[in-house]
């Protein structure tokens, strides 16, 4: 078996793909996803052969049937075919395990491209693709695997970084001293947003080789990811005129009841994150130590919501959590996840409390910024 990872399938190039006729190209990025297919197409079938030669099934619409179906339906004009199964994971894995036999079985010069989604493991650091097992077995045994996920534990500021120097230079771009982390933290690590607006940036400056911090600030679009972490930033910093500032885009007067529990969620992982923070500080241990950690503290750490995974080996983020995790005693963030437990209560009702969502989350953004 050969698999490749995000560097690997990062243009310009693209592993070795041999002679194996089933391919698994999974993950939670589509731009990295349609690029490993497009590479698998152009390795496997020429251009003027595609009108003929390529299929394209989608799993939500066909049955088992009709996939096998495919495979042995011949074309008089392409003797090299390549059938693409996008989403297969929208069919049942016990129907899927119909098709391990026929693929086994291929007729000679037909490739099978599958795409999935993954599938996650909440105490695991990889996820294979959302497939069923006999599925995944005889792909890696006799086919190749494409990981084609954002990249999320500690190397991430390396291969994200490399990765996004490798998309602006799809554009014939540079980018100027702080431009690449600026847009980072603006737009968050997510490969399809930062390609779409990489690309957009690119447009922006048009005959310019470089983009700057300017440019990003200028063109690049702040998400609702970003909106969400202006709140309890400022919360984190204790700043409560601007964390009451933040509050209203993300939560109109008078919402319905219920509409603040994300808002409040977003508040709780950021408070865990503060106090893990806080943890680790008074142990002497860098919030970039990641791996690196000792494993009896490693241990004392949440696997959902873990400070490594956040800050993901990054120093900008790793000192904004250390700054503002030195503004809470461990006391304090005690105190912190007690009041929201209790917002918690009043916004799914259960509670004699007459307040709205967004007035119950602004007495909690006081509190909590007043502890």
């Amino acid at each position: 078996m050969s698999a490749a990872s995000l560097k690997s399938i990062n243009i310009p190039s693209f592993p070795t793909i041999g002679e194996q006729c089933l391919f698994v190209v999974h993950g939670d990025s589509e731009v990295l996803k349609l690029r490993a297919i497009r590479a698998i197409v152009d390795g496997r079938l020429p251009e003027e052969d595609r009108e003929f030669g390529l299929t394209e099934l989608q799993g939500r619409d066909v049955s088992v049937e009709d996939i096998t179906t495919s495979f042995v339906a011949g074309s008089l004009f392409a003797s090299t075919r390549v059938i693409v199964l996008r989403d297969l994971d929208n069919i049942p894995k016990r129907q899927q395990q119909d098709l391990v036999d026929p693929l086994k079985a291929l007729p000679g010069g037909i490739t099978v491209i599958v795409t999935a989604s993954p599938a996650r493991d909440p105490r695991a650091r990889t996820s294979g693709p959302n497939l069923s097992a006999p599925l995944v077995k005889l792909a890696k045994a006799s086919g190749i695997i494409i990981d084609c996920n954002t990249p999320s534990y500690v190397a991430w500021r390396d291969d994200l970084t490399r990765w996004v120097q490798a998309e602006v230079g799809r554009h014939d771009k540079g980018f100027a001293t702080g431009a690449l982390q600026l847009l980072i933290d603006t737009v968050g690590a997510d490969c399809d947003r930062l390609a779409n607006e990489i690309e957009k940036l690119a447009i922006y400056v048009d005959r310019n080789p470089e983009i700057t911090t300017d440019d990003v600030r200028q063109a690049a679009a702040v998400t609702e990811e970003q909106d969400i972490f202006g709140l309890t930033d400022a919360i984190g910093k204790r700043a409560t005129a601007a964390a009451l500032e933040a509050l209203p885009a993300l939560l109109p007067a008078h919402a319905a009841r219920g509409a603040g529990i994300p808002v409040l969620a977003m508040i709780v992982r950021h408070l865990r994150l503060l106090w893990q923070a806080n943890y680790l500080l008074g142990e002497n241990i860098s919030l970039l130590a990641g791996r690196d950690c000792p494993d009896a503290i490693k241990a004392r750490l949440p696997k959902e919501h873990n400070i490594f995974d956040a800050v993901r080996g990054m120093n900008a983020i790793g000192r904004k959590y250390a700054e503002q995790a030195r503004l809470f005693t461990n006391a304090q963030l005690a105190r912190a996840i007690v009041e929201t437990f209790k917002a918690d209560v009043a916004l799914k009702g259960q509670t004699d409390q007459v307040m709205d969502d967004r007035m119950l989350l602004e007495t909690l953004v006081i509190r909590l910024c007043r502890l």
